[in-house]
């Protein structure tokens, strides 16, 4: 199956406005592969999606630039986490590139999936408005994971946001991490 309902990558402009994302299979409802600049979503709604909502990261290529100038205004996130998701066994789930595994199924403990998704390069963004709920594991995180430091997860504004963790067992609301190499 797809990756997403939206890729980009790179994409220097993109509004997408009152507009609903639900169903299927897929890895995350928007990926945007860096670098990227000016996307705003405004009043979006979107559900049942396998692992992130909105994810912002950097490819496997040397780094180019970051994902900036990123709005995500007003909107609904809701993976639709029933409370038999918190009893599913815990199995890998390989990333649609190959290069990453998630852990999916929380039996009890610590499930996959984030609402949104800063990742590796992201400068400038904006999340107001927002309601996030039944994540697997975060409403709205950060990651950093480049021992060189070449690029950076900065300016990140979280304001005026909803997040529940809804029926799981585990959602934390905001996450902010990095890997153990940097």
């Amino acid at each position: 199956p797809d990756a997403s309902f939206v890729l980009a990558h790179p994409t220097p402009h993109l509004l997408i406005q009152n507009f609903e994302l639900r169903g299927a299979n897929h890895w995350a409802v928007g990926l945007f592969l860096a670098p990227n600049d000016n996307i705003t979503f405004r009043n979006v709604a979107v559900s049942q999606y396998r692992a992130n909502g909105f994810s912002f990261t950097v490819t496997g290529d040397p780094y180019i630039g970051p994902n900036s100038g990123i709005r995500i205004l007003d909107c609904t996130i809701d993976k639709s986490w029933t409370p038999a998701m918190n009893l599913e066994y815990r199995h890998p789930v390989v990333t649609p590139s190959g290069a990453d595994t998630i852990w999916n199924g929380a039996n009890g403990a610590e499930p996959g999936g984030m609402g949104i998704l800063f990742d590796g390069a992201v400068v400038d963004a904006v999340v107001r408005g927002c309601l996030v709920t039944n994540q697997g594991h975060t409403g709205i995180g950060t990651v950093y994971n480049d021992a060189t430091l070449a690029s950076a997860v900065r300016n990140i504004v979280v304001e005026k946001n909803t997040v529940t963790a809804g029926a799981s067992s585990y959602c934390r609301a905001i996450g902010v991490s990095r890997s153990s190499n940097v």
